[in-house]
């Protein structure tokens, strides 16, 4: 298991650039990245397998936006399987920013979650002039697929007005397909795709 870490770089617990990276049967656990993308883990580049992982209770804090809470992916060709991302945390601290992939953000490369849990996750911010984006799931380039997962109640706050709109996927652009998931209980549970599902 990875816990406790912090630091002002991607990925609170780990970071892994240009790497062969394969993370299994891993608890990812009470990490924060400062300024940084990837509260528990930011892959960015190479190749990479994460299977039969918790991903719980991380958190990325910038001034300019936080990106995937539990886990930030950028020119990576990532396959995650078997994993479960919970009540995990993107915040962003100043106002007119915005707060991105509160479980999971996906900024380019190609990218497949399967039999993946994103629960209780969290996009997160002190103003109510903000966006929050993708509180479970914000893609914003790149190709993801996501095959047999679960989705549900991730929510979206604002220290000085409570909650707000909450998202489950997010696509900012780039190609995202969902196919045979459940996407449950947001206030919009798919946003950006060419035919939206509300409610």
């Amino acid at each position: 298991g990875a816990g406790g870490g912090a630091g002002a770089a991607p990925g609170g617990a780990l970071y892994s650039l240009n790497s062969g990276l394969t993370l299994s049967h891993c608890l990812v656990t009470n990490n924060a990245a400062f300024e940084g993308a990837g509260g528990g883990v930011a892959i960015v580049n190479g190749t990479a397998l994460v299977s039969n992982c918790t991903v719980v209770a991380n958190a990325t804090w910038t001034s300019w936006g936080g990106q995937g809470g539990g886990l930030y992916a950028s020119g990576a060709n990532l396959e995650v399987r078997d994993c479960v991302f919970r009540n995990n945390q993107s915040h962003a601290q100043n106002n007119g920013t915005a707060t991105r992939g509160g479980g999971v953000h996906i900024e380019s490369g190609t990218v497949t979650l399967r039999n993946a849990l994103v629960c209780g996750n969290i996009c997160s911010t002190y103003f109510s002039q903000t966006n929050w984006l993708g509180a479970g799931i914000c893609v914003a380039g790149g190709s993801a697929l996501i095959q047999n997962c679960t989705v549900v109640t991730n929510v979206s706050v604002a220290t000085e007005a409570g909650g707000r709109p909450s998202e489950g996927i997010r696509r900012e652009g780039g190609t995202v397909t969902v196919k045979d998931s459940i996407v449950w209980d947001h206030t919009d549970d798919l946003v950006g795709f060419p035919t939206n599902a509300q409610g």
